[in-house]
Formats: structure tokens, sequence, C-alpha cells
């Protein structure tokens, strides 16, 4: 009866008011009789069964004097509200009961409705001395409406979830959990709440309580409830880059995406593989949508693996495939592959060696491509072979070109696998083969938006500063929501605007309008940084990749307590994040900043100390060595460099790389600067070398030559460099050389194998 003036709760207390508010009936047996004639059906009851319901603790007599005491009350109170016919008793006045309107908004899947009128249990602390029948059907009620309420609840949990509203969600899954604490249901609710939340405190502190409810009851967990239990136990919690952050607002402007990546989920479910790209400028939300992604596919117990290309690591073949197809090795499933797959798979990552004892693939070229790409895509389809994966690469503009050339034709060979690939990248060039499929764009926020993105961090006051607020950090931002969180921050550091308990404050609005009007928050925020923050974030800006504390200090010769102070600084002031242990810069713009505002020489020095600290560990894996061959041509440690380049082929020698050096060579320098790679070459000739000019015929003479040069200095009384290099150049054609590196010692050659002629 929703057009009624008078309105009977039972889920927020229990009463009786008028529309404006007014109370005019409170607990008790009268409350109790109205309220079990309008949840009766049509409204109705007998003399007898109200008695038996109300006050079957008196005598007959008694009971009936007690009933027409209570028919009289409610007549001088409802005029013409109860009729009596015969034994019955019908109630005739309009009420609105706030049951019946629960429930009808619950049918409708009106669920924000149905939820905000269910604010307590059903007669929630309402009790009725002598009506021991009326609570028996108070408690039957009471449970039914928790059963509609609890389901209710987890539909528009998971609605909320899925629209990347988590604080939403989270806050609506306490509710279902204080309302039923004995259902495992609700504590998973919860625990995936905060998972796709990124809330690991959270996590740890809801999982630590439910184990301690369950040992008190002397109960195992549920399956499920274990599952997500061993999380907690792996230290598997959820973390994010945004976490670090003071500042963590709401998936504002985004929810349409989010959804769509979620339906192209299910779609992937049902052997219908998808991939999805998203297409933003830096700043926009890319990688903050990917987490939200990630961490709402954990809290579902989906198998989900998140890979990032990184600028340390454009320049290095196959790097992003490699870390694809490491990632992806480590899911069930992944030993159902061929034994050709296994050998291409071993060359692309040598670290797989460890799984897969396999010979590695010796092609090169294309037909290396080719068969990386295929042995990726029986991998992908072997691990979703029992449950559908996805797969999340984020900053795909990073990528080197021979991982590009890969991964192309994987994301076009999706269609009979259970995987969804969602790839992100900034717009630029070499990328529009991956944009030919389905692509979403990330725009700037809108005004509106911006005005949203700051009501859910906090609330506005009703003051004329709050309205002109967000036209101001549009106009300074553009939309972008890092810059417009970075002036967020400055603007907190400043103490021109706050963020307390009851919302944001402005106590100094003349200097935020001036602040806002003529300054990029990012870039101040970087260049007020102290000296120690500052040369940590270059550090890390340098590396490209992410570092853990230890390699920070040892990069910057610092002790571990003022690179732990550095880094946390960095973090608290948001400019960089912890994943795990290792650091990296919150976002590339910010790393762009630090490297702007860097000197050469600093620049320079860093790269030296990272390239000798990759190489300087006799294990280091030739991954690690061509890393620090990069950053030891960028320092120009040309000396360094010759020898971490031996050491490459000697290592990729062992690991059982039978190919000629040139191709390891190739490997060695893929991505660099053509010029920068032949000053490399031109160093590596001029360091320790023997020179001859020959022709073409006599080839063979000249190794003989070395062979003589290496028996002479065997009687020569001085020790000699472990290598010769000798270059021989073609007259004929003087653009084609060759160099070979000669192992010599005091008693002439070296019993193994001399390193293979390199052909440039």
């Amino acid at each position: 009866m929703p057009d009624a003036a008078l309105e009977l709760h039972t889920l927020s207390g229990a009463r009786l008011t008028t529309d404006s508010g007014t109370e005019l009936l409170g607990p008790g047996k009268p409350l109790a009789f109205l309220i079990y004639l309008a949840c009766s059906p049509r409204q109705t009851a007998s003399r007898e069964h109200l008695i038996d319901l109300l006050w079957s603790d008196l005598p007959a007599e008694k009971a009936r004097h007690a009933l027409r005491q209570t028919l009289w009350y409610l007549r001088q109170l409802l005029p013409e509200g109860l009729r009596v016919s015969g034994s019955d008793v019908l109630l005739v006045t309009p009420l609105r009961l706030d049951r019946d309107e629960f429930l009808r908004e619950a049918a409708a899947d009106h669920l924000e409705r149905a939820v905000t009128i269910y604010q307590h249990e059903f007669l929630n602390a309402f009790a009725v001395p002598g009506g021991v029948e009326f609570e028996h059907w108070a408690e039957i009620e009471r449970q039914q409406l928790s059963a509609v309420f609890l389901r209710v609840v987890e539909q528009l949990c998971r609605r909320y979830l899925d629209a990347g509203r988590f604080a939403e969600a989270i806050a609506l899954a306490r509710r279902a959990r204080d309302a039923a604490p004995a259902s495992e249901r609700t504590w998973r609710l919860l625990l995936e709440a905060l998972v796709a939340g990124q809330d690991p405190i959270g996590f740890a502190l809801e999982g630590s309580a439910l184990r301690t409810r369950l040992q008190q009851e002397g109960r195992a967990p549920e399956p499920l409830t274990a599952t997500l239990l061993e999380r907690m136990d792996g230290n598997d919690l959820p973390t994010s880059a945004g976490q670090s952050r003071g500042l963590h607002p709401g998936l504002v402007g985004r929810s349409a995406p989010f959804a769509l990546i979620l339906a192209e989920w299910e779609e992937a479910r049902q052997q219908r593989g998808r991939h999805l790209h998203l297409r933003a400028g830096p700043g926009l939300g890319k990688s903050r949508l990917l987490d939200d992604v990630y961490h709402r596919f954990r809290g579902r117990g989906a198998r989900v693996v998140q890979v990032r290309a990184t600028p340390g690591d454009r320049t290095i073949p196959y790097s992003l495939a490699a870390e694809i197809a490491r990632a992806l090795a480590e899911l069930p499933g992944a030993s159902g592959i061929s034994p050709g797959s296994a050998s291409t798979l071993v060359a692309l990552n040598p670290s797989l060696s460890n799984r897969y004892a396999a010979h590695t693939d010796s092609a090169t070229g294309p037909e290396a491509a080719r068969r990386r790409s295929a042995a990726l895509l029986e991998l992908l389809t072997a691990v979703s072979e029992e449950q559908p994966v996805a797969l999340l690469v984020d900053d795909l503009h990073w990528t080197d070109p021979a991982s590009l050339q890969c991964l192309q034709p994987l994301f076009e060979r999706l269609h009979a696998v259970a995987a969804l690939v969602v790839t992100a990248a900034r717009p630029v060039v070499g990328l529009e083969g991956i944009e030919s499929g389905q692509t979403l764009t990330l725009p700037p926020l809108t005004r509106d938006q911006v005005t949203e993105l700051l009501v859910s961090l906090g609330p506005l006051p009703d003051a004329p500063w709050a309205g002109e607020l967000p036209v101001l950090l549009h106009q300074n931002s553009g939309g972008v929501p890092l810059l417009l969180l970075e002036t967020l921050e400055l603007a907190k550091d400043r103490g021109t605007l706050l963020l307390t308990a009851a919302g944001w404050e402005c106590p100094d609005w003349p200097g935020l309008r001036v602040q806002l009007e003529r300054e990029s928050g990012l870039r101040q925020r970087v260049a007020d940084l102290g000296p120690e923050p500052a040369r940590a974030l270059l550090a890390l800006a340098v590396a490209g990749q992410p570092l853990c504390a230890a390699e920070v200090a040892r990069m910057l010769a610092w002790d571990e307590g003022s690179t732990e102070r550095a880094l946390t600084h960095l973090e608290r002031r948001g400019l960089a994040h912890q994943a795990a242990d290792q650091w990296q810069p919150a976002h590339d713009e910010i790393a762009a900043l630090s490297l702007e505002r860097s000197e050469e020489g600093a620049r320079r020095a860093l790269h030296r100390a990272l390239g000798e600290m990759l190489a300087g560990t006799a294990a280091a894996p030739p991954r690690d060595l061509v890393r620090a061959g990069r950053h030891l041509v960028l320092a120009e440690h040309w000396s360094e460099l010759r020898e971490v380049f031996l050491r490459y082929v000697r290592r990729r020698r062992r690991e059982g790389d039978h190919r000629r050096v040139r191709f390891l060579a190739m490997d060695f320098l893929e991505g660099m600067p053509q010029d920068l790679a032949d000053r490399l070459l031109a160093r590596l000739g001029r360091l320790n070398r023997l020179r001859y000019e020959v022709t073409r015929p006599l080839l063979v003479g000249a190794l003989a030559v070395v062979a003589t040069v290496g028996f002479g200095l065997s009687a020569r009384p001085r020790t000699p460099e472990p290598d010769t290099l000798l270059l021989l150049r073609d007259p004929n054609a003087p653009r084609r050389s060759s160099i070979i590196a000669v192992p010599l010692s005091l008693n002439g050659w070296h019993q193994g194998e001399p390193i293979d002629l390199l052909r440039l």
C-alpha cells in the first residue's frame, strides 16, 4: 500500500509512525497485534488464534478481556482501522509495511533500495511477554527475511565488484557477515571483496578471525573457505601499485570498460577465447584498471596471470614473451605440452630448463618467432584445459619488437582456447596489429567525473570553493587521473587542502587557486624531493625494472638504513611503490620526470653501477648479462662491457646453445641504437687485438698466423690476456669483416674449445 499515510516499521526498529515520522505506537502487545495482522494473508486472523498468539499465559477469561482491551485501544488510535466480523478481526486501515516493501523491491531486482530498507533484522530486540507463539512466528519470519536479505546483498555486492565499486562492496559484505556470522558464505564474500579491493591488512585480519572462529567451534573450513585461507598462509595477499598512495579513489569513469572485461571473461570461459586491448595515454588509468581486474579475478578464485613490460627490457629480444612463458609455466597443466614446444620454450626462457628437460631449440630469425608463438599458444591451451585462464599484459608499448612479432599471432588464434587476454598500451606507432582487434580507448575524465572522484575520496562541503574546485582541477590536469591525484597530493602536502574524516576542507582557497592555475602537481612534487629521495627515485628510473632495496643500496653505495628511509619516503608520498620486495616508480611519468631533471653524469654513474651489479654474480643468467651490457653501453664503460660479452658467450655455451658466436652477438646487441652498436663493435676490435689485413683466400693462412703467435707468446716472460681478438678484413669487401677471439695462455692454446668465429 504505497500511498498509505501510516508506516509500520519492522526492519528499522518496531513502531507505527505517520508519514512525517511522528510515532503513534511503540513496542508492546498492541503493536505486535497490529504487525501480525498486517503480515497475515488477507490481513485477517481469528480471535482465538490472536489469543493463543499473545496471551497464552493467561486464563481464558482474562485472555479474552485483554483482547477486547487491545481492540478498544487500537480503535481509539486508528478510527475505523479494525473491523470485527464474527470471530475474525480484519485490518482495514492502509499501512506501509516496510517488510512488504523490502520483498517487493527484492523481487523487482531493485537491490540497492531493498538493502536500504533492511536496516535491522525483523523485529530486532522486540519481545512480547507471554507471547510465546508470537515469538515463534517472528523467528520464522526473521529467518526467511534474513535469507532474502543475504541473497540480495550477495547479488548487489557482486554487482559492485564487477563495476569496480570496491569500497561499497566491502562495506556491504561486512553487513552480510555481521548479519550471519555463522555462515562461511558471508565470510567468503567479505574476503573476496577485500581481495578485489586490494586491502591486504583487512584480508589478513578477517581471515585470522574466521580461522579462530572455526577452531573455537571445532569445525573444519569448507573447501572454498580453505582455498581462501591458504592464500593467507602463503602470503598470497592482495597488493597493488595504488596501495602505497594516500589517495585511493574509486574506479571513476572506468566502470564500463571494467564491466566489459568481465563480460568478455564469461565468453572466454565457454571455450571462446578473447583478446581485448586497452588504449590510453599516460596517466589515464589503464594500469589501475588492469590491477582492479586482476584482483577481481583473484577474488573470484579465477586463474589469472599478470605481466608487465618494462622500459629496461625494451631492447632485450623476447624479454616480454619470455616473462609470459615463465608465468604461464607456473600454472597447473603446464607440463602437458609436446617435447618440441618444450624445447622452444627453453630457448625462449632458459630458466624453464628447470621445468622442461629439453634441448634448446636452435631456430633463429622469423622461424624462431613462429615456433615461439606456436609454443606459447600450446602452453596457454594446456594450462586452460582444466580451468579458464586470464592473461593481463600491461604497458605493451615498452615491449621489444621480437616479443611483439611473437605475441601478435598468439592473440589472433585464441578462438578455441578458454582464455581471455587483455593488453594495455599507450597509442604509439608499431602496435597497429595489436589494436586491429577489439580495442577500448580510455578518455580523460569529464568535469562531472572529476567531481565524482573527489566525492569518492571524501564529501565536499556546501561552500563556494567546493563548486569551483572540480572546475580548476579539471583545467589543471586535463582530466588525467594521475595528474589530478598528484595535484591533490601536492595541495595536501602544502596544507592548502585537507582531507579529514568529515570530508574535504580548504583553509587557504586563494593559495590553492593560485597553485591550480600555475603549477603542474606531478612536476612540482618531484621537484620538491630532498636529495636522498630524489637520488633513490633516479636509481629506480635508470633501472627501468623493479629492484629490491638491497640492489638500490648497492647502486647508490648507501647503507641499508639510508636506502630504506629514502624508499619509504617515496612510497609515503606516492612516488614509488613496493610489490613483494621489489621497488619501482609509481608511474612511468614519474620516472620520466626524474630522468629529465637529472644530470648526465649522475645517470651514467648509476648505469655503470647497475651494469656491474647485474654482471657481478658468477652465476648471472644470460638475460642479466644482456641487461648489464645495455647499462654499461649507456655508461660508456667499454672495458667491462667486453668482459660481460665474453662471459655471455661462455654461459650460453654451457647451457647448450651451440649457435655461432655471430648469432649470439646479434642477440646481445639486438635493439641497441645503431650508433651504439657500432661503437661497441669498434671498442671490441680495439681492445687487445691483433690486426691483419687479408684477402678471403688468405683466411686459412691468417688462422695459422694466430696459432704461431699463440705458441710464440709461450716463450715471453709475461702473463697474457685471457683472450686475443683477431680482426680479419677483406679488401675486396671492406664492409665485411670477421673477429676471432683466440684463447691463449703461457702454454699456448687453451685445451678447451676456442670461441667460435664472429662474423659481423
